[in-house]
Order: structure tokens, then sequence, then C-alpha cells
């Protein structure tokens, strides 16, 4: 697992480099928000399991852990509320 993970890092680095240099940005600044956003992606992961949230409540931090990082803030909040929605509908009809 953990080899695993090192290819996927290495992998990620280099993609967001090539594309980087694809559009004119700057490569290495990009190659490292890459990795960066990785490393974050593994601590959200580790967060989650060491909770023992369920597929629902994983997705409510996932999305809000990631809201500000990937650009797309309000989408993100978005599809953590529909997350957070579903939890509790589904805890309201355990107990009627």
């Amino acid at each position: 697992m953990l080899l695993l993970s090192k290819i996927a890092a290495l992998g990620i680095v280099i993609w967001f480099y090539m594309t980087a240099e694809k559009n004119g940005q700057p490569a290495i600044k990009w190659a490292i928000i890459g990795l960066i956003g990785f490393l974050l992606g593994w601590f959200v992961l580790d967060f989650i399991i060491d909770q023992q949230l369920d597929f629902t409540l994983g997705n409510v931090v996932k999305y809000v852990c990631r809201a500000k990082h990937k650009g797309k803030e309000l989408e993100d909040l978005k599809k953590a509320a529909v997350y957070l929605d579903r939890q509790i509908k589904l805890l309201e009809s355990k107990h009627e």
C-alpha cells in the first residue's frame, strides 16, 4: 500500500508539472501544489478512518476540507450539505 501511494504521488507530481508546462504556468509551483493536495488528501482519509465515519459522513468531511483548495468552494460546500442532509434524513427516519 505504501509503495502504491508513493507511485501515485509521483504520478500526480509529474502530471501537474507537465500540465503546467503545457499551459505556460510555473511547472515547479504546480508540481508542489499537486503534491501538497495529495498529502492533504491522505491526512483527511486517515481522519475519516480514525473516526470510523461511514461513506456519507466521510464525504461531508472530504468536501468541507477540500472546499478552499480546489477553486470550487461553493460547489464543494453544497456537495457536503447534500451528504449531511442525507445523513440527517436517515437518522430522522430511524427515530420515527
